[in-house]
């Protein structure tokens, strides 16, 4: 039976590769993508509503729909916390009731829900609770938007699938991750090496398109079979890393997210310090397998070139998010740089010699 897949959220890189890859199922006969903002022009199963969560247009698309779809949008530039959260809430719920005779929801989320913290088992399973860092205040919208999905379908309920997705560091993602790889060196806390996933988009998607079948039930994460290290990761991507005091880093970065100069947060900081890799061994067991290891996604990604206008970050909106992440640290690894430049100077610079009283120093010339 042809089913319809409406994508609330069509600007997103992973709804426009969602899109795409669905025009090879058969069983899907059209593609809605819904936002205010229209995406490019992709295949001929693809329809553009102009709309978002409370516009008129909006409940008449989503009205008979089979499958949605949703992918949160989280302005960080935003810098009223409450506002962004209560909308991206409010969009999440609209949705559901727009879509209320939808026998299947989707909703991608990510592995920043679990937070980066030190205790975190590696890897990290779906029974692990949520524990998104205050922080990364992106993660705890996205953690509430799990929630009210996933009451949504308790009961008579359409089937839920929340999907949690490792690290996409691809530059046409935006995601932080992929903005710290497109600075000039990798830059990390001295002394920590923590271990690090990449999920190719490919595989990203192949996850989506098994989702929207209806197979699937529950909480799944998406991720590759393994990890690497923070200075592996750096050299499969053709990175240099650069360390630096994380005294220094998280200072920088709270001057300049104070002071309106970038939108990242001292939250990041914590996903270059603990650990938050993921286990797939759930949706490996639903059929679904990665196709590229975490040294390859990140080769692949530290091969690309950002283009266009980027959505990302957390499941974010346009270029906002998280813009001035990597120059954020950049500065901190500049700064660090400068101070240890300093120090080597005045510990090469000879010692003067203050003369006697009632003599003047003498010139070697």
């Amino acid at each position: 039976m042809a089913r319809t897949v409406a994508l609330v959220g069509a600007l997103h890189p992973a709804a426009r590769e969602l899109a795409l890859a669905l025009e090879d199922d058969l069983e899907v006969e059209r593609v809605l993508g819904l936002s205010r903002h229209e995406p490019p022009l992709l295949g001929p199963k693809f329809e553009f509503v102009q709309a978002g969560p409370g516009d008129p247009a909006f409940a008449d698309a989503l009205d008979g729909v089979d499958t949605l779809v949703l992918f949160p949008l989280i302005d960080a530039a935003d810098r009223n916390e409450e506002g962004r959260r209560a909308r991206v809430l409010e969009g999440t719920r609209r949705s559901l009731e727009a879509a209320a005779g939808a026998a299947t929801v989707v909703l991608w989320s990510s592995g920043v829900v679990y937070g980066a913290h030190p205790d975190n088992p590696v890897p990290i399973p779906e029974t692990q609770p949520a524990r998104p860092n205050p922080e990364f205040p992106a993660a705890g919208i996205l953690a509430e938007s799990e929630r009210v999905a996933l009451e949504a379908g308790s009961g008579d309920g359409p089937t839920v699938v929340v999907l949690r997705g490792a690290g996409v560091w691809a530059p046409a993602w935006g995601t932080f991750l992929a903005r710290s790889l497109m600075a000039p060196a990798m830059v990390g806390v001295r002394g920590q090496d923590p271990p690090l996933q990449a999920l190719a988009p490919a595989d990203a998607v192949s996850a989506l398109v098994l989702a929207t079948s209806g197979r699937l039930q529950g909480i799944y994460n998406v991720a590759p079979d393994d990890w690497v290290g923070a200075k592996e990761a750096a050299r499969a991507a053709g990175r240099r890393r650069l360390e630096v005091p994380q005294r220094v880093a998280q200072s920088t970065t709270e001057r300049l997210w104070q002071a309106g100069m970038s939108a990242a947060t001292t939250g990041e900081l914590a996903f270059q310090t603990h650990p938050w890799v993921l286990d797939n061994a759930r949706l490996r067991s639903a059929g679904w397998a990665p196709t590229r290891s975490s040294a390859e996604a990140f080769a692949e990604a530290g091969g690309q070139k950002p283009e266009g206008v980027l959505v990302g970050g957390v499941q974010i909106r346009r270029g906002d998010v998280f813009r001035g992440a990597a120059a954020t640290l950049a500065l901190a690894a500049a700064v660090a740089v400068a101070r240890r430049q300093a120090r080597a100077a005045r510990s090469a610079r000879p010692a003067t010699r203050r003369p006697a009283p009632g003599r003047r120093p003498t010139s070697p010339m």
